[in-house]
């Protein structure tokens, strides 16, 4: 995804969407999406500058994407457990 913008274009790979906004409480945000790998991953940048603001979520983004992995656990299907539930009925 490319996005033209007032300050200038930006570019990250896998992006699937964002959304800027600013308040006073708040300051200048951004949402934004993306997705490598099969994970998605959404960051959500508040209390910055409107010139800061896509450098930080590149920066989460990416930290988000080093650091985490899409795992399989188990196999679709597979009971894990059968769970006791107080007061339920069967």
């Amino acid at each position: 995804m490319e996005v033209f913008g007032q300050l200038r274009p930006a570019y990250y790979e896998g992006a699937l969407g964002l959304k800027t906004g600013d308040t006073v409480n708040a300051g200048a945000c951004l949402i934004s999406m993306a997705k490598r790998h099969g994970v998605e991953v959404c960051s959500v940048v508040m209390g910055t500058s409107k010139k800061q603001r896509f450098a930080a979520s590149i920066e989460t983004l990416d930290y988000a994407f080093e650091k985490y992995a899409l795992k399989k656990i188990v196999k679709k299907g597979e009971k894990v457990a059968k769970p006791k539930v107080l007061q339920g009925e069967r």
